[in-house]
């Protein structure tokens, strides 16, 4: 008897009848959810450990922006992910599926805001550094430094 998958590729099965077919088709099943689970493994990020991480009550709070800073963010989600030398970085889960937002608000005026998916890396440039989002478990590349388990900085 040949299989691919758990698909039945002959008759030669339903020939045999009783239990025989019932533990093969068990098999085949389990198989197949052994697979599914592995393969759901393979293609998703690792998570977010500040977005993740209930927010500490010390934590500052995202500073006022226009309404449409905010519109590709879910607020409730915002975290504060720590300080690049003065100019603090806040993380947030994307409005969209699958995106991750990141915040880096050295004043009013020089704010920056970046979505990207939430496999990662994102990256964005703005007031003297480069910032990099990344999901946990990635490696510092080198020449970076974290702020946090999923912020870099590298200055420009």
């Amino acid at each position: 008897m040949t299989w691919t998958l758990g698909m039945r590729r002959t008759g030669v099965m339903e020939r045999t009848g009783g239990m025989r077919r019932m533990r093969r088709v068990g098999l085949t099943a389990g198989l197949g959810l052994v697979m599914a689970a592995a393969l759901a493994g393979c293609a998703s990020p690792g998570g977010y450990a500040v977005i993740d991480a209930e927010p500490a009550a010390d934590s500052p709070a995202l500073p006022e922006l226009p309404d449409y800073a905010l519109d590709n963010v879910d607020e409730s989600t915002l975290r504060y992910a720590g300080d690049d030398d003065g100019t603090p970085l806040w993380l947030g889960v994307g409005a969209e599926t699958a995106t991750m937002c990141l915040f880096a608000y050295p004043n009013e005026t020089e704010w920056i805001v970046s979505c990207g998916g939430d496999a990662g890396p994102l990256e964005m440039s703005g007031a003297g550094s480069t910032y990099r989002l990344q999901p946990d478990g990635m490696p510092v590349p080198d020449g970076w430094t974290a702020v946090s388990e999923n912020v870099l900085v590298r200055g420009d």
